[in-house]
Parts: C-alpha cells; structure tokens; sequence
C-alpha cells in the first residue's frame, strides 16, 4: 500500500513497487487510509503528511495490527524519533534501490 498525496511522487512510486510485481493500493488521505483493513496490506508506504492531515493515528493502527511500515519524509530528521514505529525512514526524494530494498526487508 502506498499513501501519498502527490501525484508525480505516487505515479513514480507505484511504478517502481509495481515493476516489483507488487500491487499497489494508492491512498492520498487520511480518511482513505483509514478505510484499508490492515489484513490487506502486505507492507504500507506512507507519507508523513497527506492532503488532510498528518497519518500518526493510522500508522499506529497499521503498526498494531503488524503491518510492517516504512516512513517517507521530505524531512527525516522531523520523525527520528519515530524511527523504531518503522522498518526504514526513506528520505524524499527516494532513491528507488533503498525502497526496493525495505520493502524486501519486511519478508526477513
């Protein structure tokens, strides 16, 4: 799952998880991401900010139910202290070989 509110970044993004062979479901709010059953999401790629509003409660809700997060930043430094909640904190732009490599990460 990929939630992310800028258009160019999210077709980029789904592009590069789909040349994976994943499939990608794209949500670019907070109150779509809050819809998504968390058994329906294999890994969850999330910006911090979406068109209205901040994920933290719905990242939360991922993490509980154990889907394996990574965090996307234009400002990484902002969540570090958030970096145990995820399994990589990406900055933006994102280099594509680091994100293939987290999404990776979640099946170890």
């Amino acid at each position: 799952m990929l939630a992310e509110d800028d258009v160019l970044i999210a077709t980029h993004l789904r592009a590069v998880m789909e040349a994976q062979g994943a499939t990608v479901q794209l949500v670019s709010s907070v109150v779509e991401l809050s819809t998504v059953p968390p058994q329906t999401i294999d890994v969850a790629v999330l910006d911090n900010t979406l068109a209205d509003g901040e994920i933290g409660s719905q990242a939360d809700r991922l993490r509980d139910a154990g889907v394996p997060l990574i965090h996307q930043s234009g400002d990484v430094a902002s969540v570090a202290d958030s970096a145990g909640k995820f399994i990589a904190i990406l900055g933006k732009p994102i280099n594509e070989d680091e994100l293939i490599a987290a999404i990776a990460r979640r099946e170890t």
